[in-house]
């Protein structure tokens, strides 16, 4: 199964594919910590880290805005930090005593959130699904700098304004034009943390200009305005 519900948006298609699977199921649980508890969730929520030396990545308000889950979650009273994994999200509260009240709630907000399409943690979505959205746009050999605006957007929003945004930061597209004799060129402005940072020039370079020529082949360059 992909790994769609970690990163899927409200308008994607891949909400669809949420309404015609089975309605998740969260299970809650105490857990051998003092004071945290789990929400088992019976699929992936998130990709297994590949080199993380736990699986679970931990969430306070000094990060909350890194997952929009964490940070709805942080919201409710008692809770003082969460952790999501692959298939468990787990809320350390201030007090033992409040889960008994407090778990159907948690539970509720956790299982809703996710059938939502919402995000669970910030981040790209992975390659294949990337190019299967890429696939199924309008693509006509006549309006080709149609589709490479509509895709350059695509790839904007699905694998980098979401690593920009994780960082304090954004980019808007302010135009996509063909060079004579030569491939389009993307111009874009960067807004926030990325806006007149030190690392500007690698961010665009190594990051957003490398992932747009990767989804894109068209794409040969990008202007910061």
């Amino acid at each position: 199964m992909l790994f769609a519900p970690a990163f899927r948006t409200a308008s994607s298609p891949l909400q669809s594919l949420r309404a015609a699977m089975a309605a998740l199921h969260v299970k809650a649980s105490p857990t051998s910590i003092p004071r945290h508890f789990k929400f088992s969730v019976d699929e992936p929520i998130i990709p297994v880290p590949a080199d993380a030396r736990s699986p679970f990545r931990e969430f306070r308000q000094h990060n909350a805005h890194k997952s929009p889950l964490a940070a709805l979650l942080l919201e409710q009273d008692h809770v003082q930090a969460v952790l999501i994994g692959p298939r468990a999200v787990v809320v350390k509260l201030d007090d033992d005593k409040v889960w008994p009240a407090e778990r159907p709630h948690l539970g509720k907000l956790i299982k809703s959130h996710i059938e939502s399409g919402k995000p669970v943690i910030l981040g790209p979505l992975p390659d294949q699904i990337i190019a299967a959205l890429l696939e199924a746009l309008p693509h006509d050999e006549a309006n080709e700098a149609g589709y490479v605006t509509a895709a350059v957007e695509l790839v904007m929003d699905k694998a980098i304004r979401p690593g920009l945004q994780a960082d304090g930061g954004d980019a808007d597209v302010l135009g996509v034009v063909k060079r004579p004799g030569a491939g389009y060129v993307v111009t874009l402005s960067l807004r926030g943390a990325c806006s007149g940072c030190a690392h500007s020039t690698t961010t665009l370079q190594n990051f957003v200009l490398a992932t747009l020529k990767k989804h894109i082949p068209l794409v040969d360059d990008i202007e910061n305005v």
